[in-house]
């Protein structure tokens, strides 16, 4: 199985956030799934979205990749001009 990307989102406090798990924990992360899944499946249960919210997704993800670069980018030069 290749995991390519996993976020989890959260709802706290009525604001979703997003939690990214690093590439090098993937595997980790989707083994312990089933622990926390309703009846405790001997494998993590997963669904297949369709291709019509695929497109949304995917798009969404692209989306905030480029608004957390732009953060990470205003927060490197903010850096930058205490030197």
């Amino acid at each position: 199985m290749n995991i390519e990307a996993i976020s989890v989102f959260l709802k706290i406090d009525g604001r979703v956030v997003l939690a990214p798990i690093a590439s090098k924990s993937a595997q980790l992360f989707v083994g312990m799934l089933p622990a926390f899944q309703e009846g405790q499946p001997k494998q993590a249960k997963v669904y297949v979205m369709p291709p019509e919210v695929t497109v949304h997704i995917e798009n969404a993800g692209r989306a905030l990749g480029g608004v957390m670069e732009k953060k990470r980018d205003d927060a490197g030069k903010a850096g930058e001009s205490k030197k």
